[in-house]
């Protein structure tokens, strides 16, 4: 159960439809949790024309202003002469009873500006997200038989047409195609690597610059920006992708001049690898039809922790990783026992609004944002800048709960249950994390 289902048995209840086409029509909520729930939908049935057969309930309809009243009437439940707060508070609590049977059950809900905000059932969540990403581990994300993919098992064919004035724009091109094909095949598509079997591609795509395809027949176009200079505000034609990684490498070596390392070749690699972060992260901050705009002044790259970029998000995936290989130490030490099996923990002792914060939005949203990366219309809106946004507010989010909370406290019998649960939700993080940069091509570190 994830996002995604949810609010398809949200909207199979209201108006008896489920599509993925319909499901923007309820807004997700990712700040101020406790004030205005996890999720809200419009009362204007204008804003729900689409979706009701206005034909079939006609009679239904008729005079009807507010979603929750067609609710009712759906439902046999006659509110005529009842006020606007009688009808969404019956509304309600029919919603909420009826999402009992759910795997994710609604807590309750109120009217806010002409909205409808739902809070969820936190207990049903969080041990269930916790556990299932746990489970599948590096397979958490990928859709699963029972999803609702309607484009599952179909075959796709990306092909670069590389740009022969600039390479970091067929970097950005080539970069673009293997995201999308990781992504791809998370979302149950059969990703072919070459297009000999021609007849049977289902989807063909040239990502070019171009604006026309005037390259490949039966081929969907689909257009790219290129990559800016900064100083000329023009397409950069001089600096080669290996050019501007090794400036960006040295950039984080001189960052660190000051400081000792342990071993030198594998920071090296560490700093090779926070460079390609950087890079990506530059690459896809905006949708890949749109203009990239680069820098090659260092200066720019002293604030990458604080811009929240590639770096910024590879530096509090390594605080995760320290603290779970700090704890693994300490049990070997004999400060902590061995970690509990997450069966015997009682996850629901993550009470506090950071943390659910970071189960609601990252764990259990996650698979959501594997399912918006590219989303199906006429054809697939490729959408990597989805993941580098994810990965950016996560990180954030994160930094804030490490700086407020200490993870590892003292080995005190009653602090051992909260221990025990922070560490599991920190697992699910990590996975998360793991997960979401293996998406991009970048690698994990264990630390900066």
């Amino acid at each position: 159960m994830n996002t995604d289902q949810l609010m398809r048995n949200i909207l199979k209840e209201l108006v008896g439809k489920s599509g993925a086409e319909n499901l923007k029509i309820i807004k997700i909520n990712v700040n101020n949790l406790s004030k205005y729930g996890e999720l809200s939908f419009p009362t204007n049935i204008l804003a729900w024309k689409s979706l009701i057969e206005f034909d079939k309930y006609i009679e239904i309809t008729k005079n009807k202003t507010n979603i929750l009243e067609i609710y009712l009437k759906i439902n046999n439940i006659n509110k005529e002469n009842c006020s606007d707060n009688q009808i969404i508070t019956e509304a309600l609590n029919l919603l909420i009873s009826n999402s009992k049977c759910w795997p994710v059950s609604l807590q309750s809900g109120f009217i806010h500006k002409e909205k409808i905000c739902l809070r969820l059932n936190r207990l049903s969540v969080i041990s269930t997200a916790i556990k299932i990403a746990i489970k599948y581990n590096h397979e958490y994300g990928r859709t699963s038989g029972t999803d609702v993919n309607k484009q599952s098992g179909k075959t796709v064919y990306l092909e670069v047409n590389e740009d022969p004035e600039s390479n970091l724009t067929t970097s950005r091109l080539r970069l673009l195609k293997s995201i999308s094909e990781n992504i791809f095949n998370l979302q149950g598509y059969d990703v072919q690597i070459s297009e000999s079997n021609n007849d049977k591609i289902d989807f063909k795509y040239l990502l070019t610059t171009k604006s026309k395809n005037e390259f490949k027949e039966k081929y969907i176009s689909y257009s790219c920006g290129v990559v800016k200079n900064l100083d000329t505000n023009s397409k950069e034609t001089l600096l080669t992708y290996d050019a501007y990684l090794q400036k960006k490498i040295q950039n984080i070596v001189d960052l660190n001049e000051c400081r000792e390392l342990e071993n030198e070749n594998q920071q090296l690699e560490n700093y090779k690898s926070i460079a390609k972060a950087i890079i990506t992260f530059e690459f896809f901050s905006v949708k890949p039809n749109h203009p990239v705009i680069i820098a090659e002044n260092p200066e720019a790259d002293k604030r990458v922790i604080s811009n929240k970029g590639g770096a910024f998000v590879l530096y509090n995936q390594t605080r995760i990783s320290s603290i779970l290989d700090k704890f693994d130490k300490e049990c070997i030490n004999g400060k902590y026992p061995a970690l509990w099996n997450i069966d015997d923990i009682d996850l629901d002792i993550l009470n506090l609004e950071e943390e659910w914060e970071l189960i609601y939005n990252f764990i259990f949203g996650y698979p959501m944002i594997v399912s918006n990366s590219i989303e199906f219309k006429l054809h697939h809106e490729l959408c990597p800048q989805v993941i580098c946004s994810f990965l950016s507010h996560l990180s954030k989010k994160f930094s804030i709960y490490y700086r407020r909370y200490r993870i590892l406290t003292e080995g005190c019998t009653h602090l051992l249950p909260t221990l025990m649960a922070r560490i599991y939700l920190l697992k699910a993080l990590q996975i998360v994390y793991n997960n979401s940069l293996n998406i991009l091509n970048i690698n994990s570190i264990s630390r900066m």
